[in-house]
């Protein structure tokens, strides 16, 4: 009986370590005294937590699988109440720290976290945030929570103010919808094709992109004359499963989306290819952007030497954007089209028409993020009126 008892508590023993330190969304909270740490929440993520003291948790940041190379190393965790100063320490197993901490009480409003309170050791490899006493609980990440409820909850506001279409093209490898909405006055006017979040971390794109819908249907004279010229369609959430689950880079399937346009392996990207069916045979599609984020503003575009079916609109379009953002610094990356699945280059060298990947900069103020999207959506659509 003794050593039935003593194999029963050795496998609790493992059961509890190994839902403690195991990767992936299952559970991943640590206790002391003084605090817990937990990523029981949309986008919560740290691969492990480990213990040092009664103040001191450290969170192991890795990548959702090996096969990630980009260097976002995204993390969300939610600290409990404490009456005494605690330390959090972030240590990143496979990249270096990138994004300045956010702090919210309720997962809506979001503030970084004073530059003070954080100090960087070995090379970026490790940060520690220190914490002063407080009665509440406390969500911290790279960057906002933006998730699967926070975009249900923006487009029925869109469907509410502005009568857009909303369907279900697909479903993601858990199951989760991948949205359309869609404004079409007549079927034969040209359409415009807006993509995002193909890749988790990315917020301040997702930011850019609903505040570029949002002028686009703004109901304005200029909005409903482009509207009623032009065809839109939106697919603002490509990678449902990797922004719930925390990833930095992949879908559920180990595959980062945006080097699968052509070859649409996954579910998310054929529900993108049975969606582009319609334009095979047409004319019809005449612009496409793609919303993403990195260190800096930039825009990567065709090179010079590729003609689309609307030559002038991309050069115009962002030097006359320039010109009215003074406090949005850009740059502009022209790139030659490869077949190696990213969807400018895929629309392009399947349409031959302008595609734009629209990067927005990881810590850009974000209400400069909201204001150049709209004006870069007005400018866009006084273009395409001219």
């Amino acid at each position: 009986m003794y050593y039935l008892i003593k194999i029963i508590f050795s496998f609790f023993l493992f059961f509890v370590f190994f839902t403690t330190f195991s990767s992936g969304k299952e559970s991943h909270n640590c206790s002391t005294a003084l605090f817990s740490i937990d990523s029981n929440f949309s986008s919560g993520s740290q691969s492990k937590c480990e213990v040092i003291n009664k103040d001191y948790i450290r969170l192991y940041i890795s990548p959702e699988d090996e096969e990630v190379k980009n260097p976002s190393p995204w993390f969300a965790f939610r600290k409990s109440p404490h009456n005494e100063k605690i330390f959090v320490e972030l240590y990143y197993t496979e990249s270096k720290h990138r994004y300045n901490p956010k702090k919210s009480f309720d997962l809506v409003d979001w503030k970084r976290i004073s530059e003070s309170n954080i100090k960087i050791f070995e090379d970026n490899k490790k940060a520690v945030i220190s914490f002063k006493p407080s009665n509440l609980p406390v969500y911290v990440s790279a960057q906002e929570v933006i998730a699967y409820n926070w975009y249900n909850n923006w487009i029925e506001s869109l469907d509410s103010s502005y009568k857009l279409k909303k369907s279900v093209i697909g479903h993601s490898l858990q199951g989760r919808e991948i949205i359309k909405l869609e404004a079409i006055k007549d079927r034969e006017n040209p359409y415009i094709l807006l993509v995002g979040r193909q890749h988790p971390p990315e917020v301040s794109g997702a930011i850019a992109l609903t505040s570029f819908v949002s002028s686009i249907f703004s109901q304005g004279e200029l909005s409903q004359k482009f509207l009623d010229n032009y065809n839109i369609l939106i697919l603002p959430f490509l990678n449902p499963d990797g922004v719930e689950n925390g990833h930095w880079r992949h879908n559920k399937g180990k595959k980062d989306l945006n080097r699968d346009w052509g070859f649409f392996t996954q579910p998310e990207t054929k529900a993108v290819e049975v969606e582009l069916e319609k334009f095979y045979s047409t004319d019809q599609l005449i612009l496409f952007l793609d919303f993403h984020s990195t260190f800096y503003n930039r825009f990567y575009i065709q090179h010079e030497s590729e003609i689309s079916k609307l030559p002038n609109f991309t050069k115009d379009w962002l030097s006359r954007s320039k010109e009215l953002l003074e406090d949005y610094q850009f740059s502009v990356d022209p790139r030659l089209s490869t077949n190696n699945g990213v969807s400018k280059n895929y629309i392009f060298t399947k349409f031959k028409v302008p595609a734009v990947t629209y990067e927005v900069g990881d810590e850009t103020d974000r209400e400069l993020v909201k204001q150049s999207s709209i004006t870069f959506a007005q400018e866009l659509m006084k273009i395409l009126l001219e």
